[in-house]
């Protein structure tokens, strides 16, 4: 591929634009790493002759500035949402704590458990044992 920019080489053109007929992998990582070497270049103020570089470096610096800001403050809410939620629990825990010392067990059972061993004693006490079946 050649250029008709004196200032793109052909090793330029062919680290941006590889072609289909590498001939190894090694040759692929060669353009691979020559391209990311044009573009660190090209952010360092080298334009190589293409007047677009000085526009996407501008882009670049605004977008990094814009995406630190939105991650700051992304960071900020995160640390917010935390806080709350351990205070949050916290409390809950708390009152949690508070109201287990006040339960106590439920009256209907302890009821049908008094009716029970009532019943029980009755029986032994008429039978002398016992037993399922009722004595007349």
């Amino acid at each position: 591929m050649a250029s008709s920019n004196p200032g793109i080489t052909n090793l330029d053109v062919e680290a941006q634009f590889p072609t289909a007929d590498a001939p190894t992998a090694n040759a692929a990582t060669s353009r691979a790493t020559r391209a990311a070497e044009n573009i660190e270049a090209q952010r360092a103020g080298e334009s190589y002759g293409d007047p677009s570089g000085k526009l996407w470096s501008m882009y670049l610096t605004e977008a990094e500035k814009q995406d630190k800001e939105i991650t700051e403050s992304w960071k900020g809410d995160t640390d917010g949402i935390l806080v709350f939620t351990g205070l949050f629990s916290a409390t809950v825990a708390a009152f949690i704590i508070e109201s287990y010392k006040k339960l106590s067990p439920d009256s209907a059972m302890q009821r049908s458990h008094c009716s029970h061993k009532y019943l029980i004693n009755l029986s032994i006490s008429r039978t002398g044992s016992l037993s399922r079946t009722s004595r007349h």
